[in-house]
């Protein structure tokens, strides 16, 4: 068995983990609703490493700080608003307490080129402590789904090995 003071810390760890996730969906928010790149400067200066990415279905953004910074930007051009939800959080540490797996579902209503917008991602996201301080290394979204306000059905949801929904049970 673990000692108290190794299981408190793993504790500590997850909560730190999960506030920065959330401190992410604002920033996320923020830098989407303004398209402005100090915005999104601040995002990745604040809450990545130095060579962390950003990995979509659809590609990737960095590691260079520039181009991450560049993409949130143009994307959010088209976006007037976002508010992303985080739920079924799960967080995978590694025994020394110095990386982590975060996992979870994000909801995230948004209003994009003039149209509301349901997106729902799956998120995997690896995380690095750096002097103490938990930063991401890989914001990683696995799975992609949206459906707008003109749509009369939901969007179809296939088995997708990478989901933990088929990866982890």
């Amino acid at each position: 068995m673990k000692s108290l003071e190794w299981r408190v810390q793993r504790l500590e760890d997850i909560e730190s983990i999960k506030k920065l996730i959330a401190t992410a969906g604002r920033w996320f928010d923020r830098a989407e609703m303004t398209a402005s790149a100090e915005d999104a400067a601040k995002f990745y200066d604040t809450l990545f490493t130095q060579n962390g990415i950003m990995e979509f279905p659809f590609g990737t953004w960095g590691p260079e700080r520039s181009q991450v910074i560049e993409e949130l930007v143009n994307f959010s051009k088209s976006v007037d608003w976002s508010l992303h939800h985080y739920t079924n959080q799960e967080v995978e540490l590694d025994e020394t307490l110095e990386s982590a797996i975060y996992h979870a579902i994000e909801i995230i209503p948004i209003k994009i080129d003039g149209a509301a917008t349901w997106i729902f991602v799956e998120n995997e996201t690896l995380l690095k402590k750096i002097e103490g301080e938990w930063k991401i290394e890989k914001y990683g979204i696995i799975d992609f789904k949206s459906v707008g306000n003109v749509d009369d059905k939901w969007p179809t949801f296939e088995k997708n090995p990478k989901s933990w929904m088929f990866a982890k049970l």
